[in-house]
């Protein structure tokens, strides 16, 4: 059965076809009439060229496809051409554009179903997939009684799907799902099934006629943008006479091109900036960046003149930016206190166009020189501002040392550590070593107890290893550095071997041989990398290494050579560590073996009977090397050395006011019960220090309010004899404010460090 709407398009595309064979017809017998018909392939037309109307006569040629001039690769397939000639003027041709399309819009659309009609009887469908559409559409038939038309696309969809009793309407999800359209025509009492493609074809793929005046841009290039949005059974006429382009397509590819033809075929001026301070070739690429696919620009070099030719908004654009660097330029420098300035220059060379300023560095002092416009100035200067900064340092403290794993087996010790951000610094599970000194108990270590070790504590743990020999310590390097840059600690030997070339002269057989003393290097080596986090935590890249070297002998030249062959283990990682909390690296192991004989001598060397005077001990070491990491936070005017400098001070300062003390004084001093005195010294730059801390004024006056009793407690004030004299003052009103007593020791200036400015 043949839909009405079947017809209608077969009568469309035969309406189509005889206008096409129309046009044709009338072009071959105009043709036929020319006395005048050229030969051979024509010369293009000169776009710019108008057509002169005259009475002479006229010659048209029509071209087949493939004949004549070949086209160009990317661009449309002509299915004719035409030329028309009149006396001896150039042809001017028009292209009939026929090459496919694959500009489809109109598969876009969404679809839209129709409703259906109820079922008189209630039915359900149970169906179990894959079948194909065919066989639905007949389930669904025989279940609805409905009269079924579709297309043969449909009958060979195959569909996947498993309904449970469902209603009619239901199972038409299953078409909707698929891209499958339908459509209940209640007068014909059928469903129409077809295609997505097949009904958006049938319903919106109609062709029009529509002729596109080209009235600013040049029409190839119309013709190439217009082009590429035809539709599969698109075709467009190109007539350069006119200035036309005669389209026939779809609504949806005829809206596209209406649109982009909007963008391309706009207005246009034309414009000329003279600079002044610029050259116009350095600006020549900025400019072309703003341009549209219709603008054009040329350069005038002798008047050093931009000439723009576009849209005028466009030009408005192009006239600002040109306002905007076609000016004086300016020179200006900035010394730079911590960033590199060459790594500086490197990153603000791209600001810097080499026709548009210079840039010039000086090492020796660390300054930056920029000649260029003031607004790239501006730009350079916040971005020198932000690198420029002041980066905090980090001091690394280490004890790389080997450790008896047989001894550590036998005493029970396990080594356990974290990084993590939570707080847990580095914990050791102590067996038999109940001794080590370490913080408070902690249940939950099992049979040991747990001592949780700070930088503070790590020395003594050491101590106590190293004594009972568990532990021999290699090095204890200390070393401050920056902020991502790399510490390197190295414990290596450089190891000697002779190494000799020889060569050989084939003129008189004569050899020379050439020895010379190389070297490797063996040991320990370590290197860190800190980060400093928002958090104040410190981010670890580690890299540890651990070599040693057998002699082997290697046959060569007709002799024996003894040469050191290099073993080595590396470990590398990345941890993140709290401020001032260890960390360890382990798990770079060495083994060694050693048979020990102990005998008499004499009697150890006789036959069968030295046995009984002598003895052989095996001793089977197996070391690891064990790194102990402990980073701090320092600042470049305070660090950790200076403040256990200034408690060794203090304590200096105490011992001997004890010993200038007479012995009923230094009794009555040793008998007193509790601690009644309160130290501060007071820097020579006016740095505090309470109780052998660094503090600031408000934290002083903080402590001081704390203080018990204070009527039986003394402030002792060490005072530097330059220190400032607004500070002492100060810190005696806050004794006397809280009720303490006075008392001062003259005798020894104190050693205090400089406390930051920030410092609470």
């Amino acid at each position: 059965m043949v839909h009405s709407a079947h017809v209608r398009t077969g009568i469309r595309a035969f309406a189509i076809a005889m206008a096409a064979a129309a046009l044709f017809t009338s072009v071959h017998a105009l043709a036929q009439q020319s006395p005048t018909r050229p030969g051979g392939r024509r010369q293009p037309a000169l776009r710019d060229q108008q057509r002169d109307v005259g009475t002479g006569p006229l010659s048209i040629e029509s071209r087949q496809p493939g004949q004549g001039a070949p086209v160009a690769p990317g661009q449309p397939q002509t299915s004719a051409e035409v030329s028309v000639t009149e006396g001896q003027a150039p042809a001017v041709t028009s292209r009939v554009v026929g090459s496919p399309g694959t500009f489809e819009p109109l598969l876009q659309r969404p679809l839209e179903y129709g409703d259906v009609p109820e079922v008189d009887e209630p039915a359900r469908m149970s169906l179990k997939g894959p079948m194909s559409a065919k066989e639905f559409l007949d389930a669904l038939a025989l279940t609805t009684g409905w009269n079924v038309a579709t297309t043969n696309a449909v009958g060979q969809l195959v569909l996947e799907f498993w309904t449970n009793d469902i209603s009619p309407k239901q199972a038409l999800a299953i078409l909707r799902f698929n891209d499958v359209y339908y459509h209940f025509d209640e007068d014909a009492d059928f469903l129409f099934v077809s295609t997505k493609e097949e009904h958006l074809q049938r319903e919106y793929g109609g062709l029009m006629e529509i002729e596109f005046p080209i009235v600013h841009t040049d029409i190839q290039n119309a013709e190439a943008v217009l082009g590429a949005l035809l539709s599969s059974q698109g075709r467009m006429i190109a007539d350069p006479t006119s200035s036309k382009l005669i389209v026939f397509d779809t609504s949806d590819n005829i809206e596209s091109m209406r649109r982009a033809l909007a963008e391309i075929d706009a207005p246009q001026d034309t414009r000329a900036y003279s600079l002044v301070h610029v050259d116009a070739e350095a600006l020549a690429t900025t400019v072309e960046a703003l341009l549209t696919e219709a603008g054009r620009l040329s350069i005038d070099p002798r008047s050093n003149t931009l000439v723009v030719q576009d849209r005028p908004e466009r030009l408005d654009r192009i006239a600002e930016v040109v306002t905007l660097l076609d000016q004086q330029l300016e020179t200006r420098s900035w010394r730079l206190d911590f960033a590199d300035p060459i790594d500086v220059a490197n990153n603000i060379a791209a600001l810097v166009p080499e026709a548009m300023g210079t840039i010039v560095v000086n090492e020796s002092i660390h300054q930056i020189t920029v000649t260029a416009t003031p607004y790239r100035l501006a730009d350079i200067e916040a971005r020198i501002n932000a690198w420029d900064d002041k980066r905090r340092q980090v001091q690394i403290e280490a004890y790389l040392a080997t450790v008896n794993r047989n001894i550590m087996r036998d005493l029970g010790i396990n080594w356990a550590y974290t990084a993590s951000i939570s707080g847990d610094p580095l914990t050791m599970a102590v067996g038999s070593l109940s001794n080590l000194p370490g913080d408070d108990d902690d249940s939950s270590a099992g049979a040991g107890s747990r001592a949780v070790f700070r930088s503070d504590k790590l020395d003594a743990v050491i101590d106590v290893l190293n004594t009972s020999n568990d532990a021999s310590i290699l090095a204890h390097p200390r070393i401050t550095v920056q902020d991502w840059e790399e510490a390197s600690f190295e414990n290596t030997t450089n190891v000697p071997f002779a190494s000799s070339t020889t060569v050989f002269n084939n003129n008189s057989n004569f050899a020379n041989s050439n020895t010379q003393i190389d070297f490797i290097e063996v040991g320990t080596v370590l290197r860190v990398t800190p980060r400093i986090t928002s958090q104040n935590s410190i981010l670890l890249d580690l890299e540890a290494e651990d070599s040693t070297f057998v002699s082997v002998e290697i046959f060569s030249n007709g002799e024996i050579n003894t040469l050191p062959q290099k073993t080595q283990n590396r470990a590398q990682t990345q941890v993140l560590v709290n401020n001032q909390e260890t960390i360890v690296l382990g798990g770079l192991r060495t083994s060694n073996i050693t048979d020990t004989v102990d005998r008499v001598p004499i009697l150890g060397e006789i036959p069968l009977i030295g046995r009984a005077f002598r003895s052989t001990s095996k001793n089977h070491q197996d070391r690891e090397l064990l790194i102990f990491l402990t980073p701090t936070i320092v600042g470049e005017i305070t660090q950790a050395e200076t403040v256990k400098l200034a408690k060794l001070d203090d304590t200096i300062a105490e011992t001997i006011r004890n010993d200038a003390r007479t012995t009923l004084g230094r009794l009555k001093r040793k008998m007193e019960s509790g601690d009644k005195q309160f130290t501060v010294s007071i820097g020579q730059s006016g740095g505090l220090l309470a109780e052998g801390e660094p503090t600031s004024m408000d934290s002083l006056r903080a402590a001081v309010a704390e203080i018990e009793n204070p009527d039986s407690k003394t402030m002792l004030i060490r005072e530097h004899p330059r220190a400032p004299k607004e500070v002492a003052a100060q810190v005696t009103d806050i004794a006397m404010e809280r009720g303490l007593k006075l008392k001062f020791d003259e005798r020894n200036s104190p050693f205090v460090p400089r406390v930051p400015p920030d410092a609470n």
